[in-house]
Parts: C-alpha cells; structure tokens; sequence
C-alpha cells in the first residue's frame, strides 16, 4: 500500500485542530500542536527497520510508527493548563489511569508527565484508517494527503 509523500492524520472528536494546514515536522520529530491539536504528520522514515532503503513514498510501518511517537510526546504543563477545567480534569484523569494501568512503569511514566495519548482519553482503540472528506481537509491539501484515525472507546 502506497500513501503520498506526506500524509496527515486527524484525529476526530478530539480537541479542535487549530486553523490552516497541519504543523508540519521538524527533524522528523512529532510536530508541535497548540491546545491538544489532534494532527500527525507521518513521512517516510529515512532508517526504516521494515525497509532495505529509504524508500520515496509512506508505508504503513511509517503510519504505525508515526501514531505511535505523536501520541508518546510529553504535553507541557502550560498547555494543560489552558485547556478548560472539565477537559483538563478528564485529561488528567486519563494520565492517572494509564499510571494505575502500567505499576511497572509508574515511575517513567510520571517523570514524562501527560502525553498526547491521554488526550484520546477513553478512546484508544484502534478502528482503522479511513480517507478524510469535505471539511477534514485542511487549506493546501488534496484529499489523498490526508487520512483519518478511527478510534472507539477502550474497555
């Protein structure tokens, strides 16, 4: 399964995306969001382990692993603080759940604090990737630059 160059991936019912185009990444990391912005901009990898060579066009080992380290990047204090109180409360509820679930990581995982994935709250599991329609794409993208990440409710 071929993408484009560059893909983007939304993140629906979460917070609002900020206005224009998705940030795009600096040095390959995860791009910076503003307010809990729900975009991932996935490339491919240039040192790719599924691939022999850099290859000129997005994998799905490039999509999984572009979800994967959008969603593992710390939240800055600042940031959560912004969001309004019953956000911010579910949110945080969010990061005490994933310290309860994971006691052999409880230590790391408070050093990092909240990260993207708690803003998914109770919403982390995986449905599928589907295209994005109409008003999901963002000004300066064509529509097969930009997919969208189905998640449900977690149990």
């Amino acid at each position: 399964m071929m993408f484009p160059m560059l893909s983007g991936f939304f993140f629906p019912g979460g917070p609002a995306a900020p206005p224009g185009p998705p940030p795009d990444p600096v040095g390959g990391d995860p791009p910076p969001t503003r307010n809990g912005a729900n975009w991932i901009l996935v490339n491919p990898a240039p040192d790719a382990l599924w691939a022999k060579e850099p290859l000129p066009y997005v994998t799905v080992g490039d999509v999984v692993h572009g979800i994967y380290r959008a969603l593992r990047v710390s939240v800055k204090p600042d940031e959560v603080e912004r969001l309004d109180a019953r956000r911010r409360d579910r949110v945080r509820r969010a990061f005490e759940k994933r310290l309860r679930e994971d006691p052999a990581n409880r230590g790391r995982n408070v050093q990092f604090g909240i990260r993207r994935v708690d803003f998914l709250e109770d919403r982390r599991a995986f449905l599928g990737i589907r295209p994005a329609h109409g008003s999901e794409v963002p000004a300066k993208h064509k529509r097969s630059e930009v997919f969208v990440v189905e998640l449900g409710r977690s149990s």
